[in-house]
């Protein structure tokens, strides 16, 4: 069975491709056009489909939407504040991504269009999450980055490895920011995660801990953990430096 649909973003014509059928897949890939694969039955090779949906059903406007977005190398529109505008990061933003002297070597990906679309096609594509750009409305401007840094399922972080998963059935999802230096003081950070943390509980298929790792000494970054009703919910020391994990109970 092969069907197409078609969808319009921003303007522009898409045709989207379904199949269970590997021939028509690769036909419609090699023809350019974003492709979802359907498994309705065992045993099927879906090659080259990235995609794939177990029913007809399961495939409605917003997922079509996603589907060629990572197709044509579209960002997503995470969500907006009455200041910010949260995206996917694109490779061109890698031109407005100051550096500076604080940036770790995971801060050094985003400085290149190279390193960039790299983070672009791995992490977004596979994870569908990640650190997205923070763009003020009023001028257009990159501010700073902020989003969802990993993802863990029933067991708590901040444990030890090597102890046994204690078998919860909470999602751990730890948040991440940097705001760049011009544009901070001026509360981006908090408005912006605030927008995220109600995300990430709406789109959870399952109760959610949503938390902040953060070295003790960062007192600006736990301020702002603070402002959106976090706590230190427990304390690691990793090497020579001592790290809080701020929660809040209003997840559980």
């Amino acid at each position: 069975m092969t069907q197409e649909r078609e969808i319009r973003i921003e303007g522009t014509g898409y045709t989207v491709v379904i199949s269970d059928e590997k021939e028509a897949l690769l036909a419609a890939k090699r023809a350019g056009k974003a492709v979802i694969g359907l498994q309705d039955r065992e045993g099927l090779d879906l090659w080259p489909a990235s995609y794939v949906a177990e029913s007809l059903k399961d495939i409605d406007a917003a997922y079509l939407e996603q589907v060629v977005r990572r197709h044509a190398g579209l960002p997503w529109r995470i969500g907006e504040t009455r200041r910010l505008l949260i995206r996917e990061f694109q490779a061109e933003d890698a031109g407005q991504v100051p550096r500076e002297g604080t940036d770790t070597q995971e801060d050094a990906v985003f400085y290149t269009e190279e390193s960039l679309s790299r983070y672009i096609r791995c992490q977004y594509g596979f994870y569908e999450y990640g650190l997205w750009a923070l763009v003020e409305k009023e001028t257009g401007r990159l501010a700073g980055k902020a989003g969802i840094v990993r993802t863990s399922y029933g067991r708590e972080p901040w444990e030890d490895e090597a102890a046994e998963a204690d078998g919860n059935d909470l999602l751990y999802i730890e948040l991440g920011y940097h705001i760049f230096r011009p544009y901070r003081r001026r509360g981006y950070a908090t408005e912006a995660l605030r927008k995220i943390v109600e995300l990430a509980k709406e789109k959870a298929w399952t109760p959610v801990c949503i938390y902040a790792k953060i070295d003790a000494s960062n007192k600006a970054s736990i301020r702002v953990a603070e402002a959106l009703g976090f706590s230190v919910i427990a304390q690691k020391c990793i090497g020579a430096g001592q790290w809080l994990y701020l929660g809040s109970d209003c997840w559980r």
